[in-house]
């Protein structure tokens, strides 16, 4: 508490006693001899601690001057100037310890026991440094000296336990004991000090300027970072708090002022240290370490507006919150007064299992069903209110009519950190189905970051960089780095954790076998029990930051793009790597409808023939081809399948149509995405995730987010036109850190065996069919298409005399006829890892002087032609073998049935 004593009165009757306590507190004494005496000097100069004690001790007899000029010949930080008379007329303090204690008048004055001495005008004398402790006796303010209280002259003699003070003030001002002295401790001591209290009133503000006071000595050069620095401790001084934060000007050693912010009311315990990087012992290595002051300093706290309630906006007190299943809440708590000092939250729950908070964004967070209590506590510990929060379960009842078959799957990253891998689906009416994976399964999950999904063989396969996200807290961890779910229900079928690297791609080679691309290698997947094999594919040659990313299966081989080295070709017969196309620019991998194989750089294409395994000539394209392979995801290059062109681009695409377009380098965007439409108060934001193009509908989709953070939990989809760039509109999310990684697009449909019964004349020498043409799939490229006969199709090579000899070399079947009769062959489709099969019946007649010398001699075929979606459009009867009649349809996609037993598809432009 600060005291007053008036010269004129109280203090002129002052005792000595009233001073002798801080004799027994002090650090540091100089001198010899039988007296000892405190010396105070202060400033009040805001400029570092002030109001400095000091002991001297001193001979009987000895005056108040003896007492100063003691301390000035035996501490380096002191120092004063005097005048031609010897009078001391300045004193100053080197408030960092550094030994750099001088005084300039126009020149550096040389200092005699800590003394310069002048006989010129002293009024412009400074000390050496800005930072310094320095003040001059002038006309308004002087140095008065003050001993126990009662001004004093310097020749007052001292006794025992008497206190001098040096005070730079005004002559009439009245004696005022300073709040705080501080103790200097000896001045090779090194270290850094504060006061020893502090009380934070934040009716001055919550950023408030304090004072320190150092001793660097020789180690100046050695202080390291910051160099000054502040630990913040509870009041017991055992833990570390973030109720208050403490800065030093950086790396400015002179300056020994720092800056106490308060975040919440606490009373806290403050630690200033110096951060010194030297060698500390003989022989000894460079070590940094930090030199703590040799007490703590106490901070206790005045609150000017304290806080005395929080409610959350638009719900009632003690009222009840329903999140979605895994869904999130955006609360707004509302405190009163609005304007009180301190306004931060905290909260309780009953059961962290069922709903959490992420508190950056204010967000309820479910995890599993139930109902828990959430109690809302303030800055200071204190509790306002308590809420119930419910999560509705998951409902397995809330799914498509369609078997997952008509729309679209969104897989979803998910929240990184927080929660594992989920899907979306979008139906034909645009509804989506959120987690509908998880609804299906008991809220179970991907695994973490899911990155990619496809559909083969009537199952889903969703691959995950890690099994599990360690930060989802739901009650039944489930996951794994690839999840097998049937692509009609969503039922989980099985999964495997370990892969032998993180999850990133999968291809389908067999309905029984399939590739798992990841971060070190290839391996096989049987699909029959959803297992892996114990090893990688042989050959497959990885470099230090290498991964496998997407692959695609064209004829016998896959091709794999391999991050930094190239594509890597292997046999699916043998397993065995066949070749390496060295790029090691390769980003993605796709085929055309035509069947040639893709290889994608970044301004690159090259395509390769599937069959030689040779590159064609590259081509230098608009826009930029990615997996971003820093944090990898599925290339944003995309195949058409009712037509022959690539299309690639994440939000703004291009489209190149192979068989119009020699040269794809002057192609302009189809479509451009805009993050900001004008006139929209919608801020979509740039593309995030992999987009996708679905050719059944010919729709081009992708999805936008518009930054991180709270910016993260708005995301839409977007659906755009394929062909003519036509935006058709969006989906936006409900608020959640989606993430979404890819669409994955349902296999709709079986291939078509379009080859009806066979009559052949004998007379005949052999029919050929091309069933490259005769075998096709709605959502599959046709080159893509596995054909063979059955076994019981062959038997012809056990009878004495078959009907006809009937061969398949590739895509072509060969029928020679061998005798009259009926022979019945079955040929079986496999596409997408799905199997169709057809029985064809095979008639020989032994037709004699008909005129009839086979199929082809007919003059006229009834052909009926039909879309991609089974309509009939045009019935003619023709002779025309280039199937010119249909050149008068709309451009598209048809099937044409001759009455003969030909089926072809044409593609009309």
């Amino acid at each position: 508490m600060r005291r007053n004593l008036i010269l004129a009165g109280l203090m002129a009757a002052a005792s000595p006693a009233l001073f002798s306590a801080s004799i027994s507190q002090l650090k540091n004494v100089v001198g010899e001899g039988e007296l000892t005496t405190a010396l105070t000097i202060t400033w009040g100069d805001e400029i570092a601690l002030d109001n400095l004690v000091e002991g001297v001790k001193v001979n009987a007899g000895s005056t108040v001057e003896d007492v100063i000029r003691k301390a000035l010949a035996l501490d380096p930080r002191f120092y004063a100037l005097q005048d031609a008379n010897s009078t001391l007329v300045g004193f100053g303090f080197d408030t960092n310890g550094d030994n750099s204690a001088g005084i300039n008048l126009g020149e550096s004055l040389s200092l005699t026991e800590g003394v310069a001495t002048t006989t010129e005008d002293y009024s412009e004398a400074v000390s050496s440094s800005a930072n310094d402790h320095w003040a001059l006796t002038g006309e308004d303010k002087k140095w008065r000296v003050v001993l126990n209280g009662n001004d004093c002259s310097m020749g007052t003699v001292v006794k025992e336990g008497d206190l001098v003070s040096l005070i730079y003030t005004t002559p009439e001002m009245a004696y005022e004991m300073p709040e705080q002295e501080f103790y200097l401790r000896p001045a090779d001591q090194l270290g850094l000090w504060i006061q020893e209290s502090i009380h934070y009133d934040t009716a001055n503000g919550k950023s408030q300027v304090y004072y320190a006071l150092a001793n660097l000595c020789e180690d100046r050069d050695n202080l390291f970072g910051s160099g000054f620095g502040m630990e913040v401790w509870d009041e017991a001084g055992e833990n570390t708090i973030t109720a208050y934060s403490a800065s030093f000007a950086w790396r400015n050693y002179d300056d020994m002022k720092f800056t106490l912010r308060i975040s919440s009311p606490a009373d806290a315990t403050l630690r200033p240290f110096l951060n010194i990087q030297k060698i500390w012992e003989e022989g000894g290595a460079k070590e940094t370490r930090r030199i703590y002051a040799d007490v703590d300093t106490k901070v206790s706290v005045t609150v000017a507006k304290p806080l005395t309630n929080i409610t959350l906006e638009g719900i009632e007190p003690a009222g009840t919150l329903t999140l979605e299943n895994m869904g999130v809440e955006i609360i707004t708590p509302v405190y009163e007064p609005s304007d009180a000092d301190f306004t931060g939250y905290s909260v309780r729950f009953d059961d962290e299992s069922i709903a959490s908070i992420y508190k950056n964004v204010n967000s309820l967070v479910a995890h599993s069903a139930g109902s828990t209590k959430m109690t809302l506590i303030g800055p200071d510990g204190t509790e306002y209110g308590e809420y119930t929060i419910t999560v509705k379960d998951c409902d397995p009842t809330d799914k498509p009519d369609d078997e997952f078959s008509d729309g679209v799957i969104w897989l979803n990253e998910e929240w990184f950190g927080h929660t594992s891998g989920s899907l979306n689906y979008i139906d034909a009416t645009g509804k989506v189905y959120y987690r509908a994976y998880g609804n299906q399964n008991d809220n179970k999950a991907f695994g973490c970051t899911s990155q990619f999904g496809t559909i083969y063989a009537g199952k889903l396969f969703v691959l995950s960089k890690q099994a599990w996200d360690g930060g989802d807290t739901r009650p039944v961890k489930s996951g794994g780095r690839v999840v097998v779910a049937d692509a009609k229900t969503m039922k989980h079928l099985g999964s495997i954790d370990e892969i032998g690297g993180d999850g990133r791609s999968f291809v389908g080679i067999t309905p029984s076998k399939g590739y798992i691309g990841h971060t070190k290698g290839i391996r096989i997947m049987n699909l029959d029990d959803i297992t892996v094999e114990d090893e990688d594919i042989a050959g497959v040659e990885m470099t230090r930051n290498g991964q496998i990313g997407d692959m695609i299966k064209a004829g016998k081989y896959v091709f794999a793009a391999n991050i930094g080295t190239g594509l890597v070709v292997i046999d699916t017969e043998t397993d065995e790597v066949v070749k390496v196309i060295e790029n090691t620019g390769v980003q993605t991998v796709t085929m055309s409808a035509d069947g040639r194989v893709w290889l994608a750089c970044a301004k690159t294409l090259t395509p390769i023939d599937s069959q030689t395994l040779e590159c064609g000539e590259t081509y230098d394209i608009p826009g930029t081809i990615t997996c971003s392979s820093g944090a990898w995801r599925h290339g944003n290059l995309m195949a058409a399948m009712n037509e022959n062109a690539l299309i690639w681009g994440t939000g703004t695409f291009y489209r190149w149509n192979l068989d119009e377009v020699e040269d794809p380098s002057s192609l302009e965007p189809v479509y451009t995405h805009i993050a900001r439409p004008e006139g929209s108060d919608v801020t979509y934001g740039s593309g995030y995730a992999s987009p996708g193009y679905d050719p059944v509908s010919d729709t081009y989709m992708y999805c936008t987010m518009p930054g991180f953070g709270t910016a993260a939990l708005n995301n839409w989809y977007h659906f755009v036109d394929g062909k003519t760039g036509e935006y058709k509109g969006n989906i936006k999310l409900p608020l959640y850190w989606w993430f979404p990684a890819m669409p994955i697009f349902p296999d709709k449909y079986d291939a078509e065996i379009n080859l009806e019964d066979i009559d052949m004349d004998l007379s005949e020498e052999v029919a050929s069919f091309d069933l490259s043409k005769l075998v096709t799939d709605k959502d599959n490229h046709n080159s893509n298409i596995s054909i063979s006969l059955t076994d019981s199709s062959m038997l012809h090579e056990q009878e004495e005399a078959p009907v006809a000899y009937v061969t398949l070399e590739g895509k072509q079947l060969t029928i020679k006829p061998n005798k009259a009769g009926d022979h019945n062959i079955t040929l079986v489709a496999e596409s997408n890892g799905r199997v169709v099969s057809k029985n064809i019946k095979i008639t020989v007649k032994d037709r004699i002087n008909t005129g009839l010398n086979g199929i082809g001699d007919v003059e006229e075929v009834r052909y009926t032609v039909y879309n991609l979606s089974g309509a009939e459009v045009m019935s003619v009867l023709s002779a025309e073998k280039d199937y010119s009649f249909c050149d008068t349809l709309p451009s598209g996609v048809y099937v044409i049935y001759g009455s003969n037993g030909e089926c072809i598809k044409k593609i009309v432009k």
